[in-house]
């Protein structure tokens, strides 16, 4: 049985300095539950707090579009992508 084949469990809770990502897994070999906790902080060495907020979002949906294979090549036709938009750096 492969990873993408096990039941999980995903929760996402926002806190006061960004987000925790909770995943929970089934391993079925070794009959046991794995749990990984993911945290995305905000980056207050920026001026603006929003951007720092809007970056620990999007580094979370990134792993959340990474974990589940979404993530596609740049020369697939379709392929999903999260951005700020605005954001010159």
């Amino acid at each position: 049985m492969t990873t993408e084949e096990l039941p999980f469990e995903l929760c996402i809770r926002r806190v006061g300095n960004g987000f925790i990502l909770k995943t929970k897994e089934i391993d079925y070999e070794c009959d046991v539950v794995v749990t990984h906790e993911n945290v995305f902080e905000m980056d207050h060495t920026k001026t603006e707090e929003s951007l720092g907020e809007l970056k620990a979002g999007l580094a979370m949906l990134w792993y959340v579009i990474e974990y589940f294979g979404l993530r596609k090549s740049k020369h697939d036709k379709y392929r999903m992508s999260a951005d700020i938009e605005g954001l010159e750096e």
